[in-house]
């Protein structure tokens, strides 16, 4: 079954980048840099590029919120050190309001074989889970689920699946602020890199905040998966038995909330349905979430 998600879900389109302030980011960055190719995809809101530096590839990103650039300037050294599943930076800094990241390009993506069940994918969001919380005045992009964000399902989605919804969200308003902890906040497929020695690094902290540590397992999770399967999912994150009662627990929180990320592609497409990428994920939603309800709300003790 195809991959649900858009690259970005949650994020806000920022001004345009340009050109000019494309080649003017770039003078202000010691070594020579010209431009290989631009990568910049899906619903991301940072200009992204392949380049090179000093004749050896490298990843140049623009971008006006200042998340990612203090996650690598001050979350990195307080609570990752030296994790060899973060890119290495080159160099970082700021222009005429605007942040710039120079980071290794990492060459492969992560093959399909690879998705959901990828021991050494979960044992690293595990490491980030158990990384010490870092600074309290970090500006954390945790983002909520309304009960009024269920309405965005309705003219698609049918009254049984609505009831379903509903009653999965009264389980994430009761789970919400148990096990918080530094998470990834948006570890899906397209985030994932393979080093030509096989090491897995994870990109993309534009997200990064405290949470529930299931919104990572669920934003991992790149397909409609059955109960069964969510639960050998936490299972082999937790290195445990998918019938342990605290694998059970936890894949009812990742249930709770890849429901929500699922809803949250109903909303954007209230105003993005004009981006293919949103339309194809709500069509494929609309077919298939209903059934997935059922399963998941029966046999996961919903």
């Amino acid at each position: 079954w195809q991959c649900l998600w858009a690259r970005v879900i949650f994020t806000t389109m920022t001004s345009a980048i340009t050109s000019n302030l494309i080649a003017s980011v770039i003078s202000t960055i010691p070594g020579q840099i010209a431009i290989v190719q631009e990568l910049t995809a899906g619903l991301s809101d940072s200009y992204v590029a392949k380049v090179s530096l000093n004749a050896s590839p490298a990843v140049l990103k623009i971008q006006q919120h200042r998340r990612e650039l203090d996650f690598y300037r001050h979350v990195v050294p307080t609570c990752l050190g030296n994790a060899s599943f973060l890119a290495d930076v080159f160099g970082l800094g700021e222009y005429a309001g605007w942040n710039w990241l120079l980071l290794e390009y990492v060459p492969h993506a992560l093959p399909r074989e690879r998705w959901n069940y990828d021991q050494q994918a979960l044992s690293i969001l595990k490491t980030i889970h158990e990384a010490p919380v870092p600074l309290s005045d970090f500006d954390w992009a945790e983002s909520d689920w309304h009960q009024g964000d269920i309405d965005y399902c309705t003219a698609s989605l049918p009254p049984e699946a609505i009831e379903k919804i509903v009653l999965i969200h009264q389980r994430y308003e009761s789970i919400r602020n148990a096990h918080r902890v530094l998470c990834s906040g948006d570890p899906n497929q397209p985030n994932w890199r393979v080093r030509e020695n096989g090491q897995l690094v994870l990109l993309d902290w534009q997200t990064v905040t405290i949470a529930n540590r299931a919104l990572d397992l669920a934003g991992w999770i790149a397909t409609l998966e059955n109960w069964d399967s969510i639960a050998k999912i936490a299972a082999t994150y937790l290195d445990t038995a998918p019938s342990d009662p605290i694998a059970l627990d936890l894949a009812q929180a990742v249930t709770t909330y890849f429901c929500r990320r699922c809803v949250s592609i109903f909303k954007l497409a209230s105003n993005m349905a004009d981006r293919p990428e949103i339309r194809k994920s709500v069509e494929s939603l609309t077919q298939w979430l209903p059934s997935w309800l059922d399963d998941v709300v029966s046999t996961g003790a919903f």
